[in-house]
């Protein structure tokens, strides 16, 4: 079997728009420039607690 014949994998990246964005010091503290990506605190401890982040 050869690797060569078969497609691995393609990749699908939908342009994002450079609206609303995070001013530079902002979003090196949050990675991300984009508001749109961000959430304040998206993780939980399991249990459901805050990790207190």
């Amino acid at each position: 079997m050869t690797v060569k014949k078969y497609k691995l994998a393609q990749a699908y990246v939908i342009p994002q728009e450079y609206r609303d964005l995070f001013d530079i010091r902002t979003a090196l503290r949050k990675g991300t420039i984009f508001k749109e990506l961000y959430r304040e605190r998206p993780y939980k401890k399991r249990g459901g607690e805050d990790d207190g982040r």
